[in-house]
């Protein structure tokens, strides 16, 4: 079978037939040309290569904040916390 360098390349599917566990729950990365993201418990970093796919809309005029490094954007990436939700707390009072 010919290798697709367009599609993105995810290190769990790998892993999984060989039996990640926990570590397969708790990191999640993906490389495809031209960026990349990690994530680790929900929050992590992705970055992508500014030359291969320009700014978007939101980037461009502040909606999202992305440091340029070099020809890399590199983002933030926070885990999308709901306290209540976890802790099993209404949020009526």
């Amino acid at each position: 079978m010919k290798d697709d360098t367009t599609t993105p390349k995810l290190y769990n599917d790998a892993k999984q037939e060989a039996g990640g566990g926990w570590m397969r729950r708790l990191v999640h990365c993906c490389f495809y040309d031209g960026g990349f993201w990690v994530r680790i418990a929900g929050s992590g970093i992705s970055g992508s290569d500014k030359i291969k796919h320009p700014p978007l809309f939101s980037e461009r005029n502040g909606y999202r904040k992305v440091y340029r490094i070099g020809r890399w954007g590199v983002e933030i990436i926070l885990a999308n916390v709901k306290l209540s939700h976890d802790w099993g707390v209404s949020g009526q009072a």
